[in-house]
């Protein structure tokens, strides 16, 4: 059917006289172009054309030849009720009228003999098609208004006079009443008696000057007496002429009690996130299910290493239920599957389900949530499906921010562990620091392996300990822990066993399981240990009868130890090849010094008479033999200075001090005729020495150059450096630009008896390698830059202060 805006009307003319019929059309037609008429002369034949064709209007005689216009009209409206329909007939009547009107007749005209009697039924098609898409409208509009408003989520009234005009279906599901019972109903009837007051306030302001919220809550009580908070947006309207207000409610029961749980959920998590273990979190999780989710059956269980859940907190419920909870091995229950699946199960009746841990348990409805690598959280109920989408999602909800916590409790733990062993770890540090302070006054090898043992049993807390030292190729034991039978420590070849394996390489070993060594052989019932190198001395172990006993803290500790110890051997051997040295030196110095008495007495008395008289002769007689034997008997007084000055260098310098090298250089080359010698170089820096005996050191150096290299050498003198600057040095060098010395005297040049030039002693660079050694030096000849003698004193032992460059 057409509304009224349409450009092309179809009308369906039925009259039992053709010829009329024909006229009617064609008359409509010219009257008015958006018409278009056909004819019928039959109700039937009406009826048949309405059925096969679409027409926007029905214009009909009232007398046909097989029926009236009234049977048709009725037919019509039967099919099709809101077709316009109009009754153009030669008989009037108000009893004809009357009973169109009640059979629902659009419009009502006789035919007449007027001239403009079809332009009048022309118009009145036009307007009874138009008042018809015009009504259709309305009765769409008000059947979309009710659709809307029974359909709606909200309920929906409307309120006037203290009274409910108007309610839709919701509102009477929201109350419980009928429609018939709540149209009528005083607002108070419906709505909480502790609200009354505000609401009737909220009305007044709203009626009085519209300054009153349009949203806000109220309880509403239903017919049952069951309360709902709901949330009520109210408008003012003009409802049949009068003031009244639009109201929606919207049932927010639930939504306000999610919310309360939502913060409940919320407060938990907070304080499961400050909880300080993993069990408080499983505590406060189960705690939460039970108050909050109205969930009392609920246990928590945690994974262990090897994936057992072990129970971890459950609520009192729990505990009367099922008098404690059980333990989960892999593979055995619903809750060890869901915790490999990672999935929430929800079980509707977990007696019918397969792996139930217990068959007859009395929980039949069942939620478990995994908690990742945490474990579960479960609840459950005695009744068949007792759990909705809202239960599994809150729990699962509560289960997510449990594992959250749980994890971080395990980093929390962790982090405090690290923090104690750290702790831990720097005592032991420090007492072992102070181990190496004792072992700095061991005089003895065995002191510093018996001390090495006993701060391993005392500060690392190793029960079994040995240290096995190497002499001729093999190992033996040289201090062990008292627990140790000497039979479980015999000594091996260093080709044999982890230890020996350890001595050869040079690295430590960390065996968890002693068994799955190749090498290891144990002397005793033993399954981890660590061995680590002391130095080239020997190796240190510990052992535990318990696999996995030892980690690589242990280690790094042990070597830590093992570290100090080696120092402390190496002190050990240095002071004691020292004392050898100190010892033989001073059987030198003591042999020195009996020859130096039996020359300066014995020898130097006859020798200043023989010079006595060789002077008075050489007074009395001009011969050049005397003056031959006034050399000669000179040389023989520098032999003997020398043969002096040889004894006291040979003593040891037990006190050198910081001595600039510039100052020593200067005042020794200033003291020995240097002739037309230049001095090329003088280095910067510092050296632990003695002053004197060095500037000696150097005399003696300048003097063997000027005297071997002519006395226009060019002397250069210069700072060995092998370590970073701080203004010491390693050593120095004197270096000149003579013929130098042949390799194949180097090895000689520093005997007493050594000499290339006629009249020389052969003591000069023999007091030079005295004055170095009595220092801890070495003193060694090589060739220089320009050919010559390189003369390098050079530290051995650190005596020379620190390394450095500048």
């Amino acid at each position: 059917m057409a509304d009224a805006v349409r450009d092309h009307l179809r009308v369906l003319y039925v009259d039992d006289d053709p010829d009329f019929g024909d006229l009617t059309a064609d008359s409509l037609e010219r009257r008015d172009d958006r018409l278009s008429a056909v004819t019928e002369t039959s109700v039937a034949d009406g009826l048949d054309r309405l059925a096969a064709e679409t027409f926007d209007c029905v214009v009909s005689d009232y007398d046909l030849a097989d029926d009236d216009g009234l049977s048709f009209l009725e037919a019509v409206r039967e099919d099709y009720p809101n077709l316009p329909f109009v009754l153009f007939t030669g008989r009037g009547s108000e009893e004809v009228a009357s009973a169109a009107i009640s059979a629902g007749v659009t419009d009502y005209l006789r035919k007449g003999d007027a001239p403009d009697r079809f332009a009048v039924l022309a118009d009145r098609v036009r307007e009874a098609v138009e008042s018809s898409g015009t009504e259709r409208a309305r009765r769409e509009s008000e059947h979309r208004y009710r659709t809307v408003v029974e359909q709606s989520r909200d309920a929906i009234y409307i309120f006037r006079d203290g009274v409910l005009e108007f309610v839709n279906g919701r509102a009477c599901r929201l109350t419980g009443y009928d429609r018939d019972e709540l149209e009528g109903m005083d607002f108070r009837d419906v709505v909480h008696p502790d609200d009354h007051e505000r609401v009737e306030r909220i009305a007044a302001r709203r009626e009085r000057d519209g300054d009153a919220p349009e949203t806000y809550e109220v309880r509403v009580r239903t017919k049952s007496g069951v309360v709902r908070q709901c949330e009520l947006s109210v408008r003012p309207i003009t409802y049949e002429g009068r003031y009244a207000t639009l109201g929606f409610v919207r049932d927010v029961t639930d939504r306000r009690k999610n919310e309360r749980t939502f913060e409940a959920l919320h407060t938990a998590t907070r304080e499961m996130m400050h909880a300080e273990t993993k069990e408080r979190v499983c505590e406060i999780a189960v705690e939460t299910a039970r108050s909050e989710l109205g969930f009392p059956l609920t246990g928590c269980w945690l994974a262990d290493e090897d994936e057992t859940l072990r129970p971890a907190a459950q609520t009192a419920m729990s505990h009367e239920t099922f008098d404690g909870q059980p333990t989960f091995e892999p593979g055995d229950s619903l809750a060890w599957r869901t915790f490999q699946r990672g999935e929430t199960a929800v079980y509707e009746d977990v007696r019918t389900e397969e792996n139930v841990h217990d068959p007859d348990t009395p929980v039949r409805s069942e939620i478990i949530v995994p908690l990742g690598d945490q474990g579960v959280l479960t609840t459950g109920t005695t009744e068949i499906r007792d759990f909705d989408d809202v239960d599994v999602e809150f729990l699962e909800l509560l289960g997510t921010n449990t594992e959250t916590a749980l994890d971080r409790a395990e980093r929390e733990a962790e982090y405090r562990r690290l923090g104690a062993e750290l702790h831990e770890n720097k005592r032991k540090i420090e007492e072992l620091h102070e181990i190496a302070t004792q072992m700095e006054v061991c005089e003895t090898e065995q002191a510093v392996y018996d001390l090495t043992v006993d701060a391993a049993e005392r500060i690392l807390e190793f029960d079994i300990c040995v240290v096995d030292a190497e002499e001729d190729g093999l190992l033996k034991t040289k201090s062990m822990s008292t627990g140790i039978v000497p039979d479980e420590t015999p000594t091996m070849s260093v080709d044999e066993g982890v230890v020996g394996r350890t001595y050869r390489t040079g690295e430590a070993n960390l065996a968890d399981d002693l068994r799955d060594v190749d090498a290891a052989d144990p002397q005793g019932d033993y399954r981890s240990g660590i061995s680590v190198p002391v130095g080239d001395w020997g190796v240190f172990q510990a052992v535990a009868e318990e696999v996995g006993f030892f980690d690589e803290t242990d280690l790094e500790l042990a070597e830590l130890l093992v570290t100090h110890a080696a120092e402390a051997l190496n002190r050990v051997e240095r002071e004691r090849l020292l004392r050898e040295r100190e010892e033989r030196l001073r059987r030198q110095k003591d042999q020195l010094e009996d020859f130096a008495g039996i020359v300066s007495h014995d020898l130097r008395n006859p020798l200043n008479v023989a010079h006595g008289y060789v002077d008075l002769l050489a007074e009395t007689y001009d011969d050049g033999r005397l003056t031959k034997t006034l050399d000669a008997l000179d040389r023989m007084e520098a032999i003997i200075d020398d043969v002096l000055t040889l004894a006291r260098e040979g003593e040891l310098v037990d006190d050198p001090e910081p001595v600039a090298l510039a100052t020593v250089v200067r005042g020794a080359w200033a003291n020995v005729d240097t002739a037309d010698a230049t001095l090329a170089g003088v280095p910067d820096g510092r050296i632990e020495a003695d002053g004197g005996r060095l500037q000696q050191l150097f005399e003696n150096l300048f003097r063997n150059a000027v005297e071997h290299a002519g006395r226009d050498v060019t002397v250069r003198v210069g700072a060995l450096r092998d370590g970073p600057a701080d203004g010491f040095v390693d050593g120095v060098y004197v270096e000149d630009d003579g013929p130098g010395v042949p390799e194949s005297e180097r090895t000689v040049v520093f005997d007493s008896d050594y000499s290339t030039r006629d009249g020389g002693t052969g003591f000069g660079l023999a007091i030079v390698d005295q004055i170095a050694d009595a220092h801890g030096w070495t003193a060694s000849v090589t060739e220089g830059v320009d050919g010559g003698a390189r003369f390098e004193i050079r530290a051995t032992n650190g005596d020379a202060g620190p390394s450095a460059d500048g």
